[in-house]
């Protein structure tokens, strides 16, 4: 069946609605079919699919009456009553007697008609179709009209008071525009269920429980996932009030109120429900509140998600403070004030050369505070150039600078809202990123680069730097207020050299660790192995230690590291700083003990370029550091 169905009372109509049909390629059928036999065929065209139905006259009223789908009218015209007229009167040219007409039909066709009539000066009488039929045909007879004008349900009366009957006839010009009116309820009917699909389909997949209520606090919407949360059937909800049904959700006190409700929980159907709550609201006229809420144990589901793929970003802690070996005093000293200051949210400012694990200790303390299951994000203030340090750290708006990504993008400290960012190096920040890096200490909120508002964020902030922070702001290298907010709390971990108790456990953590990704079976090193790398003064600390031992691993020949094999490990980096029972041997290429620590420092890099013939990469290899330290600490003054 077509989306229109015209329901013509007579045949002749239904002939011309075929042609205006055809003629303007309009989607519809024409089935005959006067009143309750019009109704009855209207009924099954419906039930075909029909959204439209056509017809005319008591026919088009009956429709109107009893049905729920949109009846168009064909209007009954001027032209068409005088049309009508016109056909009287040529018929009675010859007769003589005086004509008494009877205008007889629905009110939606001879309404208006005998103005017209009454131009022709003709005796007329008007009667509007009732459901009491037999008294209107007590009163045509009694009248003595000759001659009734009506609709098809007029010419019916006519012929049962047995006299002529003339039909007004619809013209092609009223039928066309019936036609064009129910083609466009059609497409506006057709649009508006689209419009209500779509919205049904956002409502039912929603994760959000949704109830709406009209003006009266009567339940109009009621989703599945509400279903599912308050454990009440939509058909025993909808169009009962929401007071009645689930009064905990207090939709009638936003009416009452008209305020929007945000972030409340309550327990309902035996969970708690974190619930948003905004009154509807047309041209300043509360019409309605909708709900919308969520289960908490979804939401913290929905958390743990996020906190997986955050691990797979890289934006969690790997280690605890378990796992950091500490069996000298020293060591066991920063592990003990780590787990103290864990227990805080103040900002701690981890200290100690280069390679000590000063990014260890603050993933450890982070796994060991409160924030444990937010992101961990790590930054080396020293590896990005300014501007691009500012972009990664406050993110950056659409079109702030040439390549900004399209949309923006967040920078590090929204990322890292609910945890932990960690400044390592923040000693050699930029002194106007520090200006900025102190406000959003001090009002816990960020501005991206390019932007014009400020994002809370709620982020813990550990920084580790391997300077002398309160030299730096003597020099006026560093902020003073940005050193006291940095420096709430402090942890300075010792080199090395300064805990040779932890070199045999670290050697074999390291050796566990690389033994399982290098796939090799060492099991230990030698005592004279071990005496030498404990006397060794390590400059460049466990980083160092590491390096070594990778190294001492690809050279061993058996399961146990020997002498030799540290030989040729030493010989091959052409190692330094190496103390006086080192043999004789290894000692050719060692650089004398003398000066400040940054000066020997600056003459290892210097001898190790002169061998790699100034490759800055490779000596950053050798020496297991980033490549832009050795720039930044060949350039310091």
């Amino acid at each position: 069946m077509k989306p229109i169905c015209v329901i013509a009372p007579y045949q002749e109509l239904a002939e011309k609605a075929q042609m205006v049909i055809s003629e303007l390629n309009i989607p519809a059928e024409v089935v005959c079919g006067d009143l309750l036999k019009g109704l009855e065929k209207a009924r099954e065209a419906v039930a075909q699919g029909a959204e439209v139905v056509v017809s005319r006259g008591g026919t088009a009223s009956l429709l109107q009456e009893k049905m729920d789908v949109p009846v168009v009218e064909i209007q009954v015209s001027s032209v068409d009553v005088i049309n009508a007229i016109n056909g009287i009167l040529k018929s009675k040219q010859e007769d003589f007697r005086p004509l008494v007409v009877g205008l007889v039909g629905y009110k939606n066709v001879i309404y208006g008609a005998e103005t017209i009539v009454s131009v022709f000066n003709i005796d007329l009488h008007q009667f509007i179709l009732s459901s009491n039929e037999e008294e209107e045909i007590a009163r045509i007879k009694e009248l003595g009209i000759n001659l009734i004008l009506g609709d098809a349900s007029g010419i019916r009366i006519a012929k049962k008071c047995g006299i002529e009957g003339i039909l007004i006839r619809s013209g092609k010009e009223a039928i066309a525009s019936a036609l064009l009116e129910a083609k466009h309820v059609a497409d506006v009917k057709r649009a508006e269920q689209e419009k209500a699909q779509r919205f049904k389909a956002i409502v039912d997949f929603s994760h959000d429980g949704i109830v709406a209520v009209d003006k009266n606090d009567v339940i109009t919407v009621f989703n599945p996932t509400a279903e599912k949360i308050l454990g009440i059937d939509c058909e025993q909800a909808l169009k009962r009030s929401s007071q009645e049904v689930i009064p905990q959700l207090g939709l009638r006190e936003v009416l009452d109120k008209k305020e929007k409700v945000y972030d409340t929980v309550k327990m309902i159907n035996y969970r708690n429900v974190a619930i948003n709550k905004i009154p509807i609201t047309v041209k300043n006229t509360i019409v309605g509140a909708v709900a919308t809420f969520q289960d908490v144990t979804r939401i913290q589901l929905l958390e743990q998600r996020i906190r997986k793929k955050l691990h797979a970003r890289g934006l969690t802690a790997q280690f605890t403070l378990e796992q950091v070996v500490a069996k000298s005093p020293a060591m066991q000293e920063v592990v003990s004030k780590a787990r103290q200051f864990a227990a805080t949210d103040s900002t701690v400012l981890i200290t100690g050369e280069s390679g000590t694990g000063k990014e260890m200790i603050a993933q450890g303390i982070h796994n060991a505070s409160s924030r444990k299951n937010g992101p961990f994000i790590a930054i080396n203030c020293a590896a990005l150039p300014e501007n691009l340090l500012e972009s990664e750290l406050f993110g950056y708006e659409e079109g702030a600078f040439t390549g900004a990504r399209k949309g923006g993008k967040p920078g590090l400290f929204e990322m890292a809202h609910g945890g932990t960012l960690f400044l390592d190096e923040v000693g050699e920040m930029p002194l106007s990123l520090q200006a900025r890096l102190l406000r959003v200490l001090q009002l816990k909120e960020v501005m991206r680069v390019g932007g014009d508002k400020v994002i809370p964020v709620d982020v813990r902030i550990l920084s580790a730097t391997n300077r002398n922070l309160r030299e730096e702001v003597e020099n006026k290298n560093f902020r003073e207020d940005l050193y006291y907010r940095l420096n709430v709390l402090s942890i300075r971990i010792p080199p090395l050299r300064e805990r040779p108790e932890d070199i045999p456990s670290l050697i074999q953590v390291i050796l566990k660790k690389l033994n399982r990704h290098m796939d090799k079976k060492i099991i230990g090193i030698s005592p004279e192995v071990n005496r030498s790398l404990k006397d060794y003064s390590w400059p460049g600390n466990v980083r160092e230690l590491e390096n070594v031992v990778e190294r001492m691993l690809i050279m061993a020949k058996g399961e146990v590291v020997e002498e030799s094999d540290l030989q040729a490990v030493l010989s091959d980096l052409n190692q330094n700083l190496i103390k006086e029972n080192i043999p004789d041997s290894l000692a050719k290429n060692s650089i004398a003990i003398s000066g400040t620590l940054e000066e020997m420092e600056r003459k290892i890099i210097e001898k190790l370029l002169e061998e790699e013939g100034g490759n800055q990469t490779k000596v950053a290899k050798r020496l297991g550091i980033d490549r832009s330290t050795i720039w930044r600490k060949l350039n310091k003054k």
